[in-house]
């Protein structure tokens, strides 16, 4: 009976970060390398179709299920001189259809984002500077269609909670999601040294309205709520050239992400007793990384190490959802304090056979990730019923290994057809405490990991 009441009264927090940025926070979350600087030292354009998943799980086994992300990619890069102006234009299409197909909801969530960078580099005496800036753009409208409501074998549960979710909530929600990222940074190199930094903000925002059908006239009507998740990270990166072919680097990387839910409209003014904000905290994270790379011919290898910590405090309340007597308001909170330290080992390699103007270039990579948490939930139930405390220490490992290949077929002097193929394969297992035995296959379908990009490039 726990778990039901768990999954519920996070659910108003997991839903806010899994459409306000996670998507970004994941992709950024073990994002330092070495200092990258522009690839091309002609002029170039290039334009790619690229189809990746995210693995997951899904009931609807379907070819465009699978889709999690499509996008397609234009890249221009003017070399004039000592001075190179490089632009990029990419427009994405992710799918994450699955993420609200479950027994009790439905939605057909679509997105689409765009994002635009700009660098340049130049030369100013023994030095190559290079500064740039990226804008991302991305927004959502939808409907939750809710299609039935979790039940308790326990009466109270029943009086003072899951009984007065469908009147509070009705039968669809409403919501639309807009988000905006820039990113600055700058990177400075000669033949020794680089020193890089950059500086990202993210600004996310979650807009819901439902119906609210309660027989108490204070409660009932349109009610609409914003979400807000902002974030900020600041990355640092020294690289140094040992000799040509051996190359360190070290870095640093800081992250802030304050959460903010509120109750903006109300049938009339609120109550008194209302809950204003449905959820709040102030979450951080920090990481370091040690890497290097050689390179043996046309072979490289590298490998780092990162570790980090993140912090989490959260707080989630339901709004009024009912009397108790028809006096006593009843509500309901959550929070939780979650301290993650994790460590985490790297390694590439790749190879690259040149035929004519013509390359083929297999690749490699393996991730090791050993992470502690400590966990410390606790649902504040009103009313007789029982407070759920959970404070628990999880210890898990993760190992991912991608298989990868990029072929670039030169078609005449100038032009190339380029392809990426990338296989990922996950493995995550919880080490401590001892998990259940997992339940018995019920037909869901196991997606992701595949990543296709296929593009066409001239230089001149």
């Amino acid at each position: 009976m726990k778990i039901p009441v768990l999954k519920l009264l996070s659910f108003l927090v997991l839903t806010t970060s899994l459409c306000a940025g996670t998507y970004d926070l994941l992709s950024e979350l073990f994002s330092l390398q070495a200092p990258d600087t522009l690839q091309y030292h002609r002029s170039r354009i290039d334009y790619s179709v690229s189809h990746q998943e995210l693995y997951r799980a899904s009931r609807n086994d379907t070819l465009l299920s699978r889709f999690s992300l499509r996008a397609q990619d234009l890249k221009l890069n003017f070399k004039l001189g000592e001075t190179s102006l490089f632009a990029s234009w990419e427009r994405g299409l992710p799918n994450m259809d699955d993420l609200f197909q479950s027994d009790y909801t439905h939605s057909e969530f679509k997105s689409v984002y765009h994002t635009f960078d700009f660098q340049m580099d130049t030369k100013i005496k023994r030095w190559h500077i290079q500064p740039g800036l990226s804008l991302n753009f991305s927004g959502t409208a939808d409907t939750l269609f809710i299609t039935d409501y979790p039940r308790s074998d326990q009466a109270a549960f029943n009086s003072f909670f899951f009984d007065l979710l469908p009147e509070s909530f009705g039968d669809s929600i409403h919501f639309k999601h807009n988000a905006y990222s820039i990113n600055a940074e700058f990177l400075a190199r000669n033949k020794k040294i680089t020193f890089y930094a950059s500086y990202r903000f993210n600004s996310n925002s979650l807009t819901e309205s439902h119906m609210n059908s309660s027989s108490y006239s204070s409660l009932s009507g349109p009610r609409e709520s914003i979400a807000k998740l902002n974030n900020s990270r600041i990355k640092f990166k020294f690289a140094y050239v040992i000799d040509p072919a051996n190359y360190m680097w070290t870095g640093i990387d800081f992250g802030h992400y304050p959460l903010d839910w509120h109750h903006t409209i109300y049938p009339g003014d609120p109550i008194p007793s209302e809950v204003i904000q449905i959820a709040g905290g102030q979450n951080n994270s920090y990481q370091a990384q040690l890497g290097y790379r050689t390179t043996l011919k046309n072979f490289h290898i590298g490998t780092s190490i990162t570790g980090g910590h993140i912090v989490l405090s959260d707080t989630a309340s339901t709004p009024v959802l009912g009397y108790f007597i028809g006096f006593f308001p009843i509500s309901h909170q959550a929070d939780l304090d979650l301290r993650t330290s994790y460590l985490l080992g790297k390694f590439h390699a790749d190879h690259v056979w040149t035929i004519n103007r013509s390359y083929i270039k297999p690749r490699l990579d393996i991730i090791a990730l050993r992470s502690w948490s400590d966990i410390d939930f606790e649902a504040l139930l009103e009313f007789g019923l029982e407070d759920i405390q959970v404070q628990d220490q999880y210890i898990h490992s993760a190992y991912f290994f991608a298989v990868g290949c990029s072929v670039s077929i030169a078609l005449n002097s100038d032009l190339f057809l380029d392809i990426d193929l990338e296989q990922l394969i996950p493995y995550v297992k919880t080490i401590s405490p001892e998990p259940p035995p997992p339940p018995p296959p019920d037909g869901t379908k196991l997606y992701g990991g595949l990543s296709v990009n296929i593009g066409v490039s001239m230089t001149w």
